[in-house]
């Protein structure tokens, strides 16, 4: 039944098997009734759904038309905004579509291309190392293979010969994992490859630039050697001879007017000394040492320096904190240059009151700060905004009543910054000025000599300026003093009335009764016969005057922390000695045989005059070969080398001098005594073998502070 039922028409088959109805047991009437409702209502909805189809393809065929144009238009789109050339090739080689880009860089029009074989339009070559080969059989090979190629430095050579370098990548394209063709994106590298040359060109020119500017520097530095060199050799000539000729015997004109000229000597050097190290700032040769030195006499004797330059009437005091590291690890040379360099501002614009310098630790940053503060002219807030500028001064008028160049602070401010700091001011016209700047420095493995208990001593302090009286107070009280304070003499006469005291330290300069009619009463009253006077004085005291008073001991200002100490200790009888300390002291002298090896005839005579005073047999060579030869004969006891000499230069000779000795044994000490000043120089120096640098022009103290770390004194200190 199954199999007959399969041979009707598949509706009515379908319909059959519904009713359950037979071949062999057809339906009755009312069973065929309902049998052809039913093919009816199927027949029916199976018209609807052929309508419902034909619909639906109707549609679906309209649909994909509208979507294929619009695929292709934004292909068009894509081809003319993209500014890369795009060619669809297929896997003959044929040109399928082209953009304009393509086109352009093809050298053909678009629809010209379009059917014609890519490779047999262009020839495809790849430079290499200045030649380049055809490309052609590569690319061949990859749209048989269905490959990806790539080349960064190709080149499109026309039919004409026109070339234009391009990028090329070409990339298989796909329908399910058929390869139908290939992607060609070209990219033009003609203005790449002009930007290359130009910057090419450019980075030549600046390599030119660069290397005409090194020499330019170090002809720069070269220059300023040599000038640093040729001025400091008469300049230690003239300074040298001055000096000498201050130590003899002149009428008060001839002094006047030899030490007139031996400042302004000393000023020129100063200037000299500022332009050289602004220039070596501002090449980048100027480096720092870091060395462990004492802090405090790098202080006070920074200050000490213009303890006869600033106006009569103006204090200068130095204040350096108990809690200040007694060695730090720095550059003492260039801290002193800047505390040298701050101190002398002050003193140029204060005609009256005082200039303070403190250095005190501020421990919330770990640091020591340093400042200069004074009660000078002061400045404008507009003045204080250019003041750290190279230079600038704060009067550059034609009438201005200070001299300059305009480099001292500039030069701070360089330095500071050099060693880690930043140089500040705060100023107030007609109140005064502060300048001040941290630093980190690292506390010294040496400690300094302790001071020792003063404890129990009654000090009375006598001084109008408070900043003087807390300086002191806060010295004496760290000692463990007992201190009474007093701004003038009526003070003074009143502590003396209620309380007794062991010593009175009383300033000279004070208004109404100065310290010396103050001891003359203090010596008057019978109550403090005994006690012991000191006189602190920033002017020139008539120390005869002082002494018929009764004045103890006299002190200049700035007082170092360790001459006030030891004058107490003195005055009071616990130094164990009843020797009077007084400003003076005699000039050192030492023992010994020195050779000093000098080409220039005036230098040779000032300098042996200078060791001669010291106490030294002097005997000179005239060029370094002379410096070898004598140094050969005679056991000196210090060679003193000049550096830049004819014949053999000092570094030479000291290598011959260092070579002779590997083998003779000993080692005389080599200070090199030369006109070349700076850093480097310094340390080519030690390179040759030197062991100390003494830089010209160098004052007869200077020359006694090195020779002593070499020599023993005539009085068998160290």
């Amino acid at each position: 039944m199954e199999g007959e039922l399969d041979s009707l028409h598949p509706l009515l088959a379908r319909q059959l098997r519904r009713t359950d109805a037979a071949v062999d047991r057809p339906p009755d009437l009312a069973g065929w009734q309902e049998l052809l409702r039913r093919v009816s209502r199927s027949y029916r909805a199976a018209e609807d759904d052929r309508y419902t189809l034909e619909r639906a393809m109707e549609v679906s065929s309209g649909e994909l038309h509208d979507l294929n144009r619009a695929l292709l238009a934004e292909r068009d789109k894509l081809h003319a905004v993209v500014s890369d050339g795009l060619c669809l090739i297929d896997s003959e080689g044929v040109v399928q579509s082209v953009n304009r880009e393509a086109a352009r860089l093809l050298g053909v029009r678009a629809a010209a291309m379009v059917g014609s074989r890519l490779l047999g339009r262009v020839r495809v070559e790849v430079e290499t190392s200045g030649s380049s080969r055809s490309a052609n059989p590569a690319i061949e090979a990859m749209l048989a293979a269905g490959e990806a190629w790539t080349e960064e430095r190709a080149v499109l050579v026309h039919a004409s010969g026109f070339r234009i370098p391009v990028s090329l990548a070409l990339n298989p394209v796909q329908v399910g994992q058929t390869v139908v063709g290939s992607m060609v994106a070209l990219r033009d590298r003609s203005q790449q490859r002009d930007a290359e040359r130009r910057l090419l060109h450019a980075n030549e020119e600046l390599q030119r630039a660069r290397d005409h500017a090194w020499s330019a520097n170090e002809a720069k530095s070269r220059f300023l050697a040599t000038m640093s060199h040729e001025i400091r050799t008469p300049m230690h000539g003239v300074l040298g001879t001055l000096a000498l000729l201050l130590e003899s015997s002149l009428d008060s004109q001839q002094f006047e007017l030899a030490a007139t000229a031996s400042r302004s000597a000393e000023r020129l050097l100063a200037i000299l000394n500022d332009v050289l190290d602004f220039s070596k700032i501002e090449a980048g040769k100027l480096s720092l040492e870091e060395l462990e030195f004492e802090l405090r006499p790098e202080v006070e004797a920074s200050v000490a320096l213009y303890s006869e330059s600033k106006q009569v009437g103006v204090d200068l005091c130095c204040f350096v904190a108990d809690d200040v590291p007694d060695f730090v690890v720095g550059d003492s040379l260039r801290l002193r240059q800047v505390l040298t360099n701050l101190v002398g501002n002050a003193v140029k614009f204060t005609s009256q009151g005082q200039i303070v310098v403190r250095v005190e630790r501020v421990p919330a940053a770990g640091r020591v700060r340093f400042s200069v503060e004074d009660s000078g002219a002061g400045m404008s807030e507009t003045v204080q905004q250019s003041i750290f500028e190279a230079f600038t001064q704060a009067d550059g008028s034609t009438t201005r009543r200070y001299g300059g160049t305009g480099l001292g602070l500039a030069i701070c401010r360089d330095l500071t910054a050099l060693m880690g700091g930043e140089l500040r001011v705060h100023s107030q016209e007609g109140v005064g000025t502060t300048f001040w700047f941290d630093l980190e420095l690292a506390a010294g493995a040496q400690n300094a000599a302790s001071f020792d208990s003063l404890e129990g001593l009654r000090v009375l302090v006598v001084d109008d300026i408070a900043v003087n009286r807390q300086i002191l107070d806060d010295y004496l009280r760290a000692w463990n003093c007992t201190v009474v304070g007093a701004a003038g003499a009526t003070e003074a006469e009143a502590a003396l009335a209620r309380s007794v005291f062991d010593v009175a330290l009383i300033d000279f300069m004070m208004p109404e009764v100065n310290g010396v009619e103050l001891a003359r009463r203090i010596r008057a009253d019978a109550r403090s016969k005994s006690m012991a006077l000191v006189m602190l004085s920033s002017a020139n005291t008539d120390r005869e005057a002082a002494r018929r008073v009764g004045i103890t001991t006299l002190l200049s200002k700035p007082i170092s922390q360790r001459a006030l100490h030891d004058a107490l200790r003195t005055v009071t009888g616990l130094a164990g000695t009843v020797e009077r300390v007084t400003p003076q002291s005699a000039d050192v002298r030492f023992t010994g045989r020195v050779l000093l090896v000098e080409d220039n005839q005036v230098n040779q005579r000032v300098a042996a005059a200078i060791l001669q005073k010291l106490g030294l047999e002097v005997d000179i060579a005239a060029d370094g070969a002379d410096g070898v030869m004598q140094s050969a004969r005679v056991d000196y006891d210090l060679i003193l080398m000049d550096c830049h000499m004819p014949n053999l230069d000092g570094f030479e000779a000291t290598r011959r001098i260092r070579s002779r000795e590997s083998h003779s044994g000993g080692r005389v000490p080599v200070v090199a005594m030369t006109a070349s000043a700076m850093v480097e120089d310094r340390r080519r120096c030690l390179e040759a073998g030197m062991d100390d640098h003494l830089p010209k022009p160098a004052t007869k103290a200077a020359i006694a502070e090195v020779i002593g770390r070499w020599l023993r004194r005539e009085d068998g200190g160290e």
